[in-house]
């Protein structure tokens, strides 16, 4: 998306390989631009995703959002790769926090020192 941001700012949909993680393999979709949005109050692009195979009739449409100042995505809507417990794609939508401030030296530090073990039992 990064690489054709200028082609969809102007309208024009582009096809770019999708790396499907479930396949192991690259897939082509089609980015189409959509309106220019206002969300949460930052000015943003909606874009939507989609297989660009004969097959894509059927494949479901993902939905993206992008801040438009920092090309930040802001929110996923569509079919994920995440599983449910019976092993199926979920329809997910999952927004995207505001971008963080960055860290300190000090907080880098202790972050890259903290023993990922005892932070990720569950």
């Amino acid at each position: 998306m990064r690489q054709h941001w200028e082609a969809l700012r102007s309208g024009r949909g582009v096809t770019q390989p999708f790396l499907l993680p479930s396949r192991f393999a690259f897939v082509p979709v089609k980015l189409q631009p959509g309106p220019a949005v206002r969300w949460n109050g930052v000015p943003a692009q909606r874009l939507s995703m989609k297989l660009d195979r004969w097959s894509g009739f059927v494949a479901p449409t993902m939905e993206l959002t992008y801040a438009s100042e920092d090309r930040r995505l802001l929110e996923f809507a569509g079919i994920a790769t995440i599983r449910d417990e019976e092993g199926r794609h979920q329809d997910v939508r999952i927004v995207f926090p505001q971008a963080a401030t960055p860290a300190d030296a000090r907080a880098l530090q202790g972050a890259l020192a903290t023993p990922l073990v005892r932070q990720c039992r569950g």
